[in-house]
């Protein structure tokens, strides 16, 4: 199938247009991190801090290191978003991902959806044998006159009947019999989300003092026992989770003694 024009979609998301002055959508594209990032490249896109693409389906979506994100036509949340941070905040840059997480949760707990965050980035129901729902994605674009521009997306399984789920431990909020609500509104209130935590951190200059460490650690479905990191360029770890770290990592508890996992080891945050 041919991709289709992306074009501003204000009057088609308006509760997501009060968030964001630039709304953009294609029924079809390959990937909307790669379309959103390559207008943030252009000078003369318009596309900036805050701007967001949706599709109706993606054929070539990805996660985290490369690998293949499953959708239907409609039958998914896909976003994108483009989050402006100072250069000068570099170091912070893997929270965007964190944050979107700690966003995306909410905006489902605002629907009584008890979703958790699986560090570093998935959404997932079902504490202690989780199945996951969402998953996120934080890229960097480039750097321009002081400013790294990120794009982090997302992939939420909205209406994907539990015989056409990708995996096992995959589920979708129609599988699970709970409410589906409507792309409008749950991206409004995910990128509403995104942006002030983001806003916190920049004013904050860290992670830690804008709050964000702290929710993470409240809504982390990880720390428990029975955790298995998989690590693409080392051995998997196995333990306790214990806590999620200032700098993004996350500290187990294993039979060997404490070990923290950073946020470098998972690719928490990628170049395009």
């Amino acid at each position: 199938m041919k991709n289709t024009p992306i074009r501003e979609a204000q009057d088609e998301f308006p509760q997501l247009a009060e968030v964001s002055g630039d709304v953009l959508f294609t029924e079809l594209t390959g990937s909307t991190q790669d379309d959103l990032a390559e207008l943030w490249t252009r000078a003369d896109s318009g596309v900036g801090h805050a701007s967001v693409l949706i599709a109706d389906h993606q054929s070539a979506g990805r996660g985290r290191v490369g690998r293949h994100w499953f959708s239907l036509p409609g039958g998914s949340l896909l976003i994108s978003v483009v989050i402006e941070i100072p250069a000068r905040l570099r170091e912070q840059v893997g929270w965007v991902t964190l944050a979107a997480a700690a966003a995306a949760r909410q905006a489902l707990a605002d629907f009584d959806i008890p979703a958790l965050i699986s560090w570093p980035n998935d959404i997932v129901l079902h504490p202690g044998k989780p199945l996951k729902m969402a998953g996120i994605i934080g890229e960097i674009a480039g750097e321009r006159e002081g400013v790294l521009g990120t794009v982090v997306g997302m992939g939420m399984n909205l209406r994907i009947p539990a015989h056409q789920l990708p995996t096992p431990v995959s589920t979708s909020l129609a599988a699970e019999g709970l409410p589906v609500p409507e792309r409008d509104a749950l991206a409004a209130g995910y990128v509403s989300g995104l942006l002030s935590r983001m806003e916190g951190l920049v004013s904050a200059g860290n992670a830690q003092e804008s709050g964000l460490v702290g929710e993470i650690n409240r809504y982390c479905e990880t720390l428990r026992a029975g955790v298995v990191v998989n690590r693409p360029h080392s051995t998997p770890v196995n333990g306790t989770g214990v806590r999620v770290t200032a700098n993004g990592g996350l500290t187990l508890q294993t039979a060997d003694g404490t070990v923290t996992v950073t946020a470098g080891e998972v690719s928490m945050i990628e170049s395009i």
